[in-house]
């Protein structure tokens, strides 16, 4: 198989015919290839067409935007614990108190006001990648209704 080249350039008309035979990109048409669709129907008859229909980059980013916010959710989790100690909110930490080992209370407050943000942060992130998963979930299942209605896989 050759090497894949891009193609950095459409040919001139004016070039000379010696270097269009030199020229890798010398049997490719990008008019032909760019040209939009006359109808649905012609979709079949275009690969790159096909190709991204029949992808299923769509659910494979999807999946591992799930596996991502997965991960995310339990890294949070000591972030959550710490903030609700900082609060007297942990039933297990009641008696966690950082003014007995010599903390002001008005750094203690500041350390809980920026742990908090980190939480909200993280929080919104993981909100932010779940909408974004979700459509390409749905862009995946619209694609892939097209699909069978525009290039279906041969029966068998």
């Amino acid at each position: 198989m050759g090497k894949k080249r891009t193609i950095t350039r459409k040919q001139r008309d004016d070039e000379d015919e010696d270097d269009a035979d030199e020229s890798p990109y010398a049997g490719i048409n990008i008019d032909e290839i760019w040209a939009p669709l006359e109808s649905p129907a012609d979709v079949i008859n275009n690969k790159a067409h096909v190709r991204t229909l029949r992808s299923r980059q769509l659910k494979v980013l999807g999946h591992e935007l799930m596996q991502t916010i997965e991960r995310e959710t339990v890294k949070n989790q000591p972030l959550v614990r710490l903030v609700d100690a900082l609060q007297m909110d942990d039933p297990f930490l009641q008696d966690f108190d950082l003014s007995q080992l010599g903390v002001s209370t008005e750094v203690q407050r500041e350390f809980r006001d920026v742990v908090q943000d980190c939480v909200n942060c993280n929080f919104e992130f993981l909100r932010q990648i779940a909408m974004v998963r979700s459509k390409l979930i749905l862009a995946h299942d619209k694609k892939k209704v097209l699909a069978k209605k525009l290039a279906p896989f041969p029966k068998k």
